[in-house]
């Protein structure tokens, strides 16, 4: 593939914004780039005010999960510390060390959510380490009890993200996981689990893998929605490339609805050429009918939606260094998806409010490093907060939202 880039540049802005030079689209479709006229707000009048979890400790913090573990009505934080997970609970962040890690030094949540899957009325953690397993966590309800390890699938090894999404329409969520080590049988490959209790009570989990082996490269993150509006959700993925020489690619697979979903779906690239590629989630950003994406370089540099199905990448921050994160919510309530991204490298966390087909640009950090970016209402007040996990910041914040 040797497809030269069609480039058209907004006015007023420099050839240097261009984080790309050349890029691919799948099936060899030349690719347009146009750098979009971001506004960025520097009036200072949208001020997330940022909240300390946990301040800066040695380690690295790469993920955390948000939710009312101890049942006192309040938002409660669960992250990794030095092989340790730790439960910080709300409002005073009191912490208690409810679960060991086992493994080597890569032992660490690089991926957790919340949820209760054993269906007791507390929630559970699930949680993913570098090296494998997968695993979820049950909540025992008692205080100074140590949580109960259980694993989902010891086969797993390089899990970078793990979401909760209900997969084949059952009415019960299941987990997503990718998993870019090459240890069989799961190399370069991604995965969901469908999960039931049985007679007994236990949580019992059935594995299915929808990219098989066809997505190598570094998979990072996973997103999820309609591409095709044929009402099944399809599964998008990122690889970051770096050490691995097939990757810098974003891509999709189609979800084949009920009567082949527990075999291997087809994989549709979308871009290939594109450096540290990491993030990829879906919305209709000019409201068109059709789906669109907008995707990171987390392990590179810039911020674009891919406009479809003319793949027209839209260039909206090319200045934003590694933003390994994203998070996408409509955080002003004025019904259009925003998102949000940190920049480890850049230390600047950013909010892109949703327009028709532009967006608006409000700085909320300057001086932090993240992984892992979530949306949730930390503070109860009917709006989304976003809570960060300080990856070499070594901390744990969240930020709380402005709109009420």
């Amino acid at each position: 593939m040797n497809n030269r880039v069609k480039i058209a540049v907004t006015l007023g802005l420099p050839l240097a914004c261009l984080a790309v030079a050349t890029l691919h689209g799948g099936d060899d479709e030349i690719t347009k780039v146009e750098v979009m006229k971001t506004e960025i707000d520097t009036s200072g009048k949208v001020e997330w005010k940022k909240h300390t979890v946990l301040p800066k400790v040695k380690g690295m913090h790469f993920s955390a999960a948000a939710a009312d573990f101890t049942g006192n009505g309040k938002m409660d934080v669960i992250g990794s510390v030095s092989g340790k997970t730790i439960l910080f609970s709300a409002p005073d962040w009191k912490q208690e060390h409810i679960h060991t890690l086992k493994g080597n030094s890569r032992a660490r949540h690089v991926a957790a959510e919340a949820f209760d899957f054993d269906g007791d009325g507390d929630m559970d953690l699930v949680g993913g380490n570098a090296g494998g397993p997968l695993l979820w966590i049950e909540n025992p309800s008692k205080e100074g009890v140590q949580w109960t390890e259980h694993i989902i699938d010891d086969e797993t090894s390089g899990i970078h993200c793990i979401i909760l999404f209900d997969v084949n329409k059952d009415g019960k969520m299941d987990v997503l996981s990718n998993n870019f080590g090459s240890k069989p049988p799961l190399a370069n490959s991604c995965t969901w689990y469908e999960y039931t209790k049985n007679a007994d009570g236990k949580v019992e989990w059935d594995r299915h893998v929808f990219a098989d082996g066809d997505a190598s490269g570094g998979s990072h993150y996973l997103g999820v929605g309609d591409v095709n509006a044929d009402g099944w959700p399809d599964i998008a993925v990122a690889a970051k490339g770096v050490q691995y020489p097939d990757g810098n690619w974003f891509a999709y697979w189609v979800n084949p609805g009920e009567e082949k979903i527990n075999e291997p779906w087809e994989k549709v690239v979308l871009l290939e050429g594109q450096e540290g590629a990491t993030n990829i989630q879906m919305t209709d950003v000019n409201a068109d009918g059709t789906m669109d994406f907008i995707c990171t370089n987390g392990h590179g540099k810039g911020v674009f939606w891919l406009e479809m199905p003319s793949k027209t990448i839209h260039m909206i921050d090319a200045e934003m260094e590694c933003p390994h994160n994203l998070t996408m919510s409509d955080f002003d309530g004025d019904g259009i998806l925003d998102f949000a991204t940190n920049g480890f490298k850049s230390k600047r966390a950013s909010v892109y409010y949703g327009k028709v087909g532009s967006f608006r640009r409000v700085d909320i950090d300057t001086d932090q490093k993240s992984y892992d970016l979530k949306s949730v209402d930390m503070d109860g007040d009917g709006d989304l907060d976003i809570l960060n996990a300080g990856q070499a910041s070594g901390n744990i914040c969240w930020y709380e939202n402005p709109a009420q």
